[in-house]
């Protein structure tokens, strides 16, 4: 499953899946040190891992995505 990372809140990272669009919530315990906002991550048994390739491929079509916007 691919979750991103919605936003932090206290010790709880909100995640949506990018399948489902389901909203869940994970104690930032269980998770990679280096998370943030828009983080991707892999789960797979209770076991996060991030994917970091994905994370740049969709930062770069939010970039391009708003570039063309301001060219309109």
């Amino acid at each position: 499953m691919k979750l991103v990372i919605d936003r932090i809140e206290e010790k709880i990272a909100v995640c949506q899946d990018l399948e489902t669009g389901k909203i869940q919530e994970i104690d930032i315990k269980l998770l990679p040190k280096e998370i943030g906002e828009g983080s991707i991550l892999n789960s797979e048994n209770d076991h996060y891992s991030l994917d970091l390739a994905l994370e740049q491929e969709r930062r770069q079509n939010i970039r391009d995505r708003f570039n063309r916007l301001k060219k309109n």
